[in-house]
Parts: structure tokens; sequence; C-alpha cells
């Protein structure tokens, strides 16, 4: 090893291996024309070109018949359909097909991988063009994109018939030789260690023959895709453990003023660690910034990358490297700046600046899943062990918290985010706040909506909060459902305030505070005769809420004297004011509404439907169903939601063998709405386990926690917890009475435990 360091100084590398290699260059040149260096070498074959053997004894290879020029006419346009047809029928027909008939195919779009390994099995096996036509097949196979995705074996032996056909593999054209060397991946196989030695001498052959870089030039100047994959044939050498060979060609990179020599790596002990940086370097200095990743990644991944001799030159090169993936911002680079930051969470983390930079480049690219991955990885607790990281910059918290809510398993990322701004006193930017104070609204983050509310809720943009429509709706939405859980003796259970005074303590903080979301609104919307129609309709829908009905007659009152026609969403706030008292009179209004020619939508529907079923009205339910089904109107999520709330809630009362079915069907429409994201609230799940807890079926709500809250809830949350506990305890009950299988109980306890169902 302290040879290898000592070669790293250009004038001992300049005098070690450059004989060795003349001398090898020359051999290989001279002896490629001789029969030995003609004849293929052996290899075993792979699965894809033994396809065929099975037919061998039928069709040998070496039996087939000489056919006259004249009757091997190409065929007209020859499909993929017809090729796989021919060949089904009669193999002889495929052997001695025109070279521009696999040409055709090899280039026709709908290709398959499965079909084109079949191809490739057949140009080895049966093809019997000439050396001119095979080596045109053979070339048009490797500039397929599916040839990335063959076997070392069925490589091996393309570069085997290769280098039969040319008499000699470095007699083949250069972007021949190039496509050959990208394919080579990280491997052991015999095969693909005999591919490596096979390519060797050849790429040495080319780096000797190719030009030095100019010393000064007007034109940007990038090397050849010779030197650039070179890099991936370094890094499979070094996976195989072929340390020579690589420094044969890393000599020959140097000499060739490729790669320019680090001198603060020559203390480390570590060759694989000397290479790989330096490498790094040199294709991120060409701008290979997507192959530079990968050596830098598997330079980090050496032992003692991170020795006090190099570490400080280890960082520098680390964060000179993510500054330009930034700058550059592209998609597949980004992303190995993530598994960057993931391989070095137990060794070193990357400085907050670049962290911060990386999230604004998600962001200006709108990069959501790398954004989200980027959050996720920095809050993993083995990446908080080692390093804590600031929050992400201010300008970058709201699109990622939208990028977290479209996700139907963010909810715990969404409270890790929203108690980062809200207890480190992040201060979000004006226009952002009242749309990031919503979305925790939405997801139920109450307390932590009500704190950011009051903190922006004064000062001179106070505004911005205080009255913007989205965000006063939230508030009163989330506010008025906490008082009515409340209210419920199960709400009292699950808000864990099972003193009735302290639970009217509470209500009335919540009501106090409902009442000055709604103050505040008005304030800055005063007065309300000269507000917008759709600030107006808000505001009603808001007082519909929060139970102040007569509010919301008098907000349609201005409507109606400043004579504006209300819309559709207009008469569906009216509609459930009327419902929610009277749900017979509003299904009436729907058909009014459909004489006056106004097209109810389901919203319309639902509302009614929702209130037929509060008042435990079947027949009007059933009867709306028939009118929904009449019209060919759709349900929305959030009405489908209501059903299922409102099913559970009657089925706990039903027979057992109805409560089963129901339950059954419940959990049908769960399992399948869950694409839509309605499903992964949190509030539906709680609701759903206890009703099936309170019917005595401990398995459903299982099912029910399984599906809908073990990947979205917080784990670590206390009611969570609860919820968790009473389910052990109603299983393990079971258990005990024989109700429910060992086997079966067992993986279900395990599960709920936090540990993963599939240990034993």
């Amino acid at each position: 090893m302290f040879l290898c360091r000592r070669q790293l100084s250009r004038v001992v590398f300049h005098n070690l291996l450059s004989c060795t290699r003349q001398v090898a260059c020359r051999k290989y040149t001279k002896n490629a024309g001789s029969p030995a260096a003609q004849a293929v070498p052996s290899v075993q074959s792979s699965s894809l070109t033994r396809s065929s053997s099975s037919q061998s004894d039928e069709y040998p290879t070496t039996s087939y018949p000489i056919i006259s020029r004249q009757t091997r006419r190409k065929p007209k346009h020859l499909t993929l359909d017809g090729y796989f047809q021919m060949r089904t029928q009669d193999l002889q027909a495929i052997a001695f097909l025109p070279v521009d008939a696999y040409l055709d195919i090899l280039d026709d779009r709908p290709l398959s991988l499965n079909q084109y390994k079949t191809i490739v099995s057949d140009v080895l096996q049966i093809y019997k063009g000439s050396t001119g036509d095979q080596m045109a097949v053979i070339r048009s196979i490797t500039q397929s994109g599916h040839f990335f995705n063959l076997s070392p074996e069925d490589v091996l032996a393309l570069v085997q018939r290769l280098d039969q056909l040319f008499g000699g593999l470095e007699k083949a054209d250069r972007g021949l030789f190039e496509r050959l060397l990208g394919k080579l991946h990280p491997s052991r196989t015999v095969a693909h260690l005999e591919l490596l030695d096979m390519l060797h001498p050849v790429l040495m052959y080319h780096l000797e023959e190719h030009p030095l870089p100019p010393k000064k030039t007007s034109i940007p100047y990038r090397p050849s895709q010779l030197i650039r994959k070179s890099g991936f044939y370094i890094r499979a050498l070094l996976i195989a453990d072929k340390r020579d060979k690589v420094l044969e060609v890393f000599q020959a990179l140097m000499e060739k003023q490729f790669v320019q020599p680090i001198p603060e790596l020559s203390a480390s002990q570590e060759f694989g660690v000397i290479v790989l940086l330096t490498l790094t370097k040199a294709w991120f200095h060409w701008d290979w910034r997507n192959v530079g990743m990968l050596l830098l990644l598997d330079g980090v991944r050496q032992p003692n990358a991170f020795e006090a001799a190099i570490a400080p030159t280890t960082h520098r090169l680390i964060a000179d490297c993510v500054h330009q993936c930034v700058q550059n911002a592209r998609y597949h680079e980004l992303g190995q700046c993530l598994e960057l930051l993931f391989q070095l969470r137990f060794i070193s983390p990357l400085p907050d600046n670049i962290i911060h930079a990386l999230y604004i480049a998600l962001k200006t690219y709108e990069f959501f899943d790398l954004g989200l991955k980027l959050y996720g990885l920095v809050n993993k607790d083995s990446v908080i062990e080692h390093h804590s990281y600031p929050p992400p910059p201010s300008k970058v918290l709201l699109w990622l918290l939208r990028s977290i809510d479209n996700q139907s398993s963010g909810s715990r990322l969404a409270r890790i985010l929203a108690g980062a701004v809200v207890n480190q006193n992040v201060d979000l930017p004006v226009e952002d706040r009242a749309h990031f104070i919503a979305i925790l609204a939405k997801n139920g983050f109450g307390n932590l909506a009500r704190t950011l509310w009051l903190r922006y809720s004064t000062g001179p943009d106070k505004a911005f909060v205080t009255g913007n429509a989205t965000c006063m709706i939230r508030m009163v939405s989330i506010f008025t459902h906490l008082r009515k859980r409340l209210e419920a003796p199960e709400g009292r259970q699950l808000t864990r305030i099972p003193d009735p005074a302290l639970s009217r303590e509470r209500d009335a903080e919540y009501a106090t505070f409902v009442d000055h979301v709604l103050a505040e609104w008005s304030l800055v919307h005063t007065p309300l005769t000269a507000a917008s129609h759709e600030n107006l309709t808000s505001f009603a829908r808001a007082n519909f809420i929060a139970g102040r009905q007569s509010d919301v007659f008098s907000v349609y009152e201005i409507l109606l004297e400043r004579r504006e026609i209300p819309d559709l969403y207009d008469v569906n706030v009216v509609l459930r004011a009327l419902a929610e008292r009277h749900p017979r009179a509003a299904a009436r209004m729907i058909e009014r509404m459909i004489e006056k020619g106004l097209q109810p939508d389901g919203v319309t529907f639902g509302t009614v439907l929702h209130q037929a079923l509060v008042h435990n009205d079947l027949s009007l339910f059933q009867d709306l169903l028939l009118r929904l089904g009449e019209m060919q109107v759709v349900l929305t999520e959030k009405a489908l939601v209501s059903f299922v709330r409102a099913n559970a809630t009657f089925s706990v009362t039903a027979a057992p063998d109805v409560q089963r079915k129901k339950f059954l069907g419940i959990l049908s429409v769960v399992t399948a709405m869950k694409h839509t994201g309605i499903t992964s609230s949190p509030h539906l799940g709680k609701f759903l386990v206890y009703a099936a807890l309170k019917a005595g079926l401990a398995v459903f709500a299982y099912r029910f926690w399984k599906v809908l809250l073990s990947g979205s809830a917080q784990w670590d949350d206390d009611e969570q917890g609860q919820l968790r506990s009473t389910l052990i305890s109603n299983i393990r009950s079971r258990w005990r009475k024989g109700a429910l299988a060992e086997g079966r109980a067992r993986l279900m306890l395990r599960h709920l435990a936090g540990r993963n169902c599939n240990r034993t």
C-alpha cells in the first residue's frame, strides 16, 4: 500500500506500468488475427442462450442447407408477430433472413424485453448470415435500450462472437466498444469476471491510441465516451478486486491528463479511496456528474474514507459535488445526493447549508417525491441520533407540507413538520401562512393550527390569516368537531378528558375561539354588504358549521338584497341547514331544484342522504339512492365516508350475523377507497376501530387499524398508543377464551406491538 501511495505522484506513475502496458497492447494486436485469438472462449451458457437448445437435435446448427441468394428474399416489412410466427413454424426460415429483416424487428418500438432476449438467442444460436451481416445485427443489438438488461453471460457470448467476427475486438469500431463498456455493472459472477479480463487489453489499446486533451482551446472540450465509460470499468474492477488492472487503467488516464492527482489523498491507507475519490473529482471536472456520483458513493463506502488524515479532503469533495448537482438540478443526480446523505448518516452529516440548497432546488423544479424522501431521511431516528438537521427554509415549508398532504401515509411527517415550525418559532412567509394553517386544521392538528393562527393574527400582516376564507372555514370546522367530540361519552374517552367539569371548560374554550375566528374575519371584510359573493358564501358556510343558523340566513339576505342569483354552492349551504333539522323537507327542495332547472350534484344528495341516516329515516335514504341512480349523479368522497360512518353506527346494534356482513362490506369499501387518500384520515380509522370493538369484533377492529392507521398515524401518539393497547387487550381476551387461533392472535399482537408481522 505504501507503493500505491507513492504511485499517485505523477513522476512515479508515469513510468511504473507504461512499458508493461505497451508490450501487452502490442502483443494483443499482433495475435488478434491468429486462429487461437479468433477461437471463441468457452463459457457456460445462460438461460437466454440455452432457450433454443432443446430444439438443437431437431435443427442442428451445422446442418442447415445452403440457400441461394434468390431464395432468401426479404419478407415484405417483417413485423415482430410475423417473425415469431415464422420461428414457430420453421427455425430454418429465420436462420437465413436478410440482415435488414433483423434490423427492422430490433428497431420495432413494441419490442419487449422477452422478445429481445429471444432474438439475441436466435442470433447467437441460429442465425447464419455473413460476417458483415452478423456484425450489423449484433451492433443493432447493443444499440437497443434492452441491451442493459442482458445478463453477464449473454453479454459475454456477444463479445466472444464479436471478437471472432472482427478477428480481434480491438478492430471493432470504438463506438461499439464504448457501448460494451457502458454495460458493465458491479458483479462478481464468473461470466462477468471473464468479460472484464477480455475487455481489459482492448481498453488499454484504445487508451494508448487516444489523443491528449488540447492545451488551450476557445471551444469547450469534453473527452470522448471512452474516457467517461472507463469509470464504469474501474468500478467493476474494484468490485471484482482486480487491483492490478485498476492500477493500469488509472495510470493510463493520468498519463493522458484526463485525471489529476489529489496530493492530500496520498496519506490514505486505502487504495480504493484514492482511486475512487480522485476519479470523482475528475469526472465532475468533465461535467459527468451522473457517473461521478456513482464513484463518490462507492468511495464513501470504502474503509477509511473518513480517516483523520484525509477527512477534510473527503468532506470538501462531497460538498463540492453535491453543490454542483444542486446547481444543475437534474432529477437523477439529486436522487443520488439523497442516497449519499443516507450512506453518510452514521459517518458524517452533510452541512446544513447543502441540505437547505437541496430543498430549494427540489422545490424549484417541483420534485415532490424527492422532497418527501429528503424530509423523511433527515427525520429518521437513526439520522437524528447522530445529527439534528434544522427545519427546511421558510419558502419551502408550504410546498413541502402540500407534498406530504398529498400522500396517503404522510400524517406523521406532517405533524413533525408542523411541530418544528411551532416549537422552533420558524417564521412563515406572509403569503403562505393562511394556507399552511388550513392544511394543519384539515389534517386534525387543531392545537398546532391554533398556535400558529394566534401567532399570526396580530401585527400589520394579520389580515393575510384572519381574512382568509379557507383558513377561517378550516379552523371553525376543526374546533366545532372537537366540541362535538366532547359532548359524547365516547368522545370524552378519545380526547382523554373524562371529567365532565373539565370537558365543559374545554368546550367553552373552543367555542370562544370559534367566535373569535369568525369575528376577526368579519372585521377584515366589514362592511359585509360590500364583500364579494365568494367571501359571503364562505362566511355562511362557516356559520352553518358552527351552528349559527340565524347568521347563515342573514348572509343570504345580503345576497338577495343585492339581487345576486344563488349558485349550486349557495343552495347546498342552505340545504345543509335545512337537512340537519328536516331531511324530508330538504329532499323536497332537491325536487324543486330539478323542476327549476338547477341540477343537483353529489354534494347535494350526499348532504341529505347523510342526514337521513342520522335521523334513522331509512325509507328516505333508499328513495334518495334510487333518485341518485336515475339521475346518474356521482357521490363525493366525503359523502362516501359519511355513509361508512353511518353504516358502522347502525351495524353496532344489528344481529350478530348481520354485523359481520356489514363490517365485511365496510372493510371492502375502505380498502377500495384507500387510493383516494380520504381514508387516510385518522379520524375515520379510529371511529371504525372503536365501532368494531363495541360490536365485539376484535379481528375486524384490527383489520381497520391495519388498513387505515398502521401506516399513516403517528406511532408514538398517546391516543394511538391507547387505541393499540385496547386492541391488544381485546385480542388477548379472545385468545384466552379460545375464540381466536393462537397463530393468528400472535401475528396481530406482534404487529400491534410494533414488530414486523413477518418475523417469528
